[in-house]
């Protein structure tokens, strides 16, 4: 009797997967003044063959970056895709840095970094319809000053604001703090002593956005 041997078949085929991907790895804001807010997108598509879900999208870093109404999970046929929003929206001048991470039901996370400035122009009357609303009126005693001096807040109504100090360029050099001010006059300390002479501006903002500032003179 003859024994055959064992023929070899080779065998060919696809196999079915998922996989997300993103059409940008990075988004610049660019630069906006504080209490400006813009949106921008990405899309996240599936781009294997076989249906799968965004599970989770979570956004880290610097809290000037949101995530807008995202629900998960995103389920995704094989070539759909899907937007997500991200609004930045600067409260203070500095470079803000922020991530997004997407995770699906396969593979790894892939995530997209977040940048962006803020800045404050300086000018030296009332910047929003924020000082008319609750009477906000900044004064600064006295004016040029030294070493000491007194910044006053006048408000029509009881606010919580966030005090600032630039120079005459913009650039941030002191927070001076969030503090609950009540209606009427109110009073804070200021030491600019250890200032350089020049111009300076204290910025007050409402809620987030800027509201009122005052220029100061410190001179030596």
């Amino acid at each position: 009797m003859m024994h055959r041997r064992p023929e070899k078949i080779l065998l060919l085929g696809k196999g079915i997967n998922s996989k997300l991907s993103l059409d940008n790895s990075s988004i610049d804001f660019g630069t906006l003044d504080t209490g400006i807010a813009v949106t921008k997108k990405f899309m996240i598509t599936n781009i294997g063959t076989a249906s799968t879900s965004v599970m989770s999208v979570k956004i880290s870093g610097d809290p000037s970056f949101t995530l807008d109404n995202v629900s998960t999970p995103i389920p995704l046929a094989p070539a759909a895709s899907t937007d997500i929003a991200v609004t930045f929206n600067p409260i203070t001048a500095g470079t803000f840095t922020g991530t997004v991470t997407v995770s699906g039901t396969d593979g790894s996370p892939i995530s997209v970094s977040l940048q962006g400035k803020g800045k404050i122009t300086v000018i030296t009357k009332s910047v929003n319809p924020f000082a008319e609303e609750f009477g906000l009126h900044l004064k600064f005693q006295p004016n040029p000053m030294n070493s000491l001096g007194t910044i006053k807040i006048i408000l029509s109504k009881p606010s919580e604001l966030d005090l600032t100090l630039y120079d005459g360029a913009g650039r941030l050099i002191r927070t001076i703090g969030r503090t609950w001010f009540n209606e009427g006059e109110n009073s804070l300390p200021f030491e600019g002593g250890s200032l350089p002479s020049g111009e300076y501006y204290i910025h007050a903002l409402i809620n987030g956005s800027s509201a009122a500032q005052e220029k100061i003179v410190i001179v030596h």
